[in-house]
């Protein structure tokens, strides 16, 4: 019994120290690799034999073995990473010096971005003899690799021919040299502006020049995207060039500037996904909106390729739809099969049974009304851009307080003889003609400049020479009121229709 106890004890107190040494040899471990996960077993031990704790002494040698190689090798892991880097990070430097020292010699091209952090970050060198431009897709591959919107696999070809520098488009692509668009061979010059696809803009650098151009002692200046943007917009012609420009013409070129590389980069996106839209600007006067006054707007117009419709999108409903197309062009790209959404999510659709378009205006002058003398008028209806898109015949006739046609005979001679005195007319929005085809119905909207809210003719479907038959009157109490719809200028119309 007393031998059993003195084992048992022995036995005991060997396990603890093993324990300890086990504990011990983890927790070194764990603090050279600074994450660890330790776990201890609580074993009670009542009896245990000579051949059992050989066993244990055994597993435990093992353990520790296995604990010292894993120390090794994470050692050499941490080594050798660390190598690597080093050895990377001290091969980068020497390829941006490289760089750098090439930029100073050889014509390059450098990319222009809209946060000038990320500007000349991306250099392509033009190298003696030719490099040809494009996508992924080219096979061979290209010497200058540029992916995205609407670059092609064979885009352009540039050639350096002893420091003479030319670029020339590919077939049907898209290329604009300060802002103009490029259908054959060109030559480059220092800081030209040059616009690959939709959305690649870059600036040409060529050493040669630019220290010959600093050694004649003239200015050489960094062109900034903004300047490039609006080099663009320029040559598109939806703005004037030229100083004095008011400050409504500096916020229209800023949102022109702003939408116009949106809009390119909506229609690669429609192009690519084979959506059949097309985008372009569109300047809406303060008259074509119905406002006597105010300043001229930027919208996107929107058409249906395969049907014709046309749709007028205002600045933050397009641009909310741009990150839309975006989001569906990533998938797209990324091999999502469920890129494509239904019409109803589809930022590329616009729905036009609940879509009112606008097809055009006119605008009606009212000084035969301040003489007491009928208009009957056939107005041409343009749209936004001046283009015809059909007539509206329209009549204002005076009448009495009872909406009778006054006779022939009653005119004044004077528009002053009217004032203070009751003014009532009749508007007759007769019926339009030689609308365009795509309609499914239309109706025709008219207000006073001084008025707030429209009056809306009833819809006729399914033809181009509509009948409206629409038939007002109105009336002011005294001239006094209604006074400033007679004295505009003449050059300005007192009245406002719309055929949608």
């Amino acid at each position: 019994m007393l031998s059993n106890v003195a084992v048992t004890l022995a036995c005991a107190a060997e396990m603890e120290e093993m324990k300890q040494a086990f504990n011990i040899t983890i927790h070194a471990v764990s603090c050279y690799c600074h994450v660890y996960v330790t776990a201890v077993s609580i074993v009670t031990v009542v009896l245990v034999c000579a051949a059992e704790m050989e066993e244990m002494k055994q597993a435990l040698e093992e353990q520790m073995k296995r604990n010292q190689e894993e120390l090794e090798e994470m050692k050499k892991s941490y080594e050798e990473r660390m190598k690597d880097s080093g050895t990377a990070s001290a091969g980068q430097i020497t390829a941006d010096k490289k760089t750098q020292e090439e930029r100073q010699v050889v014509p390059h091209f450098w990319n222009l971005n809209e946060d000038p952090s990320l500007t000349g970050m991306i250099v392509h060198f033009c190298r003696e003899g030719t490099s040809k431009i494009g996508n992924k897709k080219a096979s061979p591959a290209p010497q200058i690799l540029l992916n995205g919107l609407s670059i092609q696999p064979q885009h352009a070809v540039v050639t350096n021919k002893k420091g003479a520098v030319t670029l020339k488009p590919e077939s049907g692509a898209k290329l604009l040299v300060n802002g103009q668009v490029i259908k054959s061979e060109a030559t480059l010059h220092h800081n030209d502006r040059v616009l690959f696809g939709s959305n690649h803009l870059y600036v040409f650098h060529h050493p040669q020049d630019e220290a010959k151009k600093a050694k004649e002692g003239k200015p050489v200046k960094e062109p900034t995207y903004d300047e490039a943007q609006e080099e663009i917009v320029k040559q598109s012609g939806l703005v004037k060039d030229g100083g004095n420009k008011s400050k409504e013409d500096l916020l229209l070129q800023e949102d022109l500037i702003e939408l116009l590389p949106m809009v390119n980069e909506a229609n690669a996106m429609s192009e690519e996904l084979d959506k059949k839209v097309k985008y372009e600007l569109a300047l809406i006067s303060p008259q074509a909106r119905g406002l006597k006054e105010g300043r001229t707007e930027v919208m996107v117009k929107m058409k249906n390729l395969e049907n014709g419709n046309e749709f007028l999108l205002d600045r933050n409903k397009f641009i909310n739809r741009k990150y839309l197309m975006q989001e569906m062009y990533q998938n797209f790209m990324e091999g999502d099969k469920d890129w494509d959404v239904p019409k109803e999510k589809d930022p590329f659709w616009e729905p036009a049974s609940t879509t009112d378009v606008q097809i055009g205006s006119v605008h009606v002058f009212l000084q035969s009304l301040a003489y007491q003398i009928e208009l009957q008028e056939n107005l041409a209806i343009t749209d936004f851009k001046g283009n015809d898109q059909g007539h509206l015949n329209v009549e204002i006739m005076p009448c009495d307080t009872k909406g009778k046609d006054l006779p022939e005979d009653v005119y004044v001679d004077d528009p002053k003889e009217l004032l203070g005195k009751p003014l009532n007319f009749k508007v007759k929005v007769v019926n339009a003609r030689g609308l365009p085809g795509n309609m499914k119905k239309t109706y025709a909207t008219f207000k006073f400049y001084v008025d707030d809210k429209a009056t809306k003719t009833g819809a006729v479907p399914d033809t181009i020479n509509p009948d409206y038959k629409f038939e007002k009157k109105c009336s002011y109490p005294s001239v006094t009121q209604g006074v400033s719809i007679l004295t505009y200028p003449s050059k300005e119309p007192h009245q406002k229709k719309q055929v949608t």
